[in-house]
């Protein structure tokens, strides 16, 4: 098991900060770069939901208009 210091010079204390912001940078840059990749995915997923709504309008107004053509051939 890791033994603890009793006491922390003034150097080592400027090491662990500057350690630890390292750390923290490449923590946000991870972060950063999940942010993006996520961003994309869900613009391709909308754009994928954008054409199956253009679809389902597309197919409902097809209906429609032969249910509206059945109709007009019984009068």
């Amino acid at each position: 098991m890791h033994l603890m210091r009793e006491s922390w010079t003034d150097a080592r204390l400027d090491d662990f900060r500057a350690e630890t912001a390292r750390r923290f940078d490449e923590v946000d840059a991870d972060i950063k770069d999940l942010r993006g990749e996520t961003n994309h995915r869900f613009d391709r997923v909308e754009g994928r939901i954008d054409a199956l709504q253009r679809t389902i309008i597309v197919s409902n107004a097809a209906v429609f208009a032969a249910v509206l053509g059945v109709f007009a051939t019984q009068l």
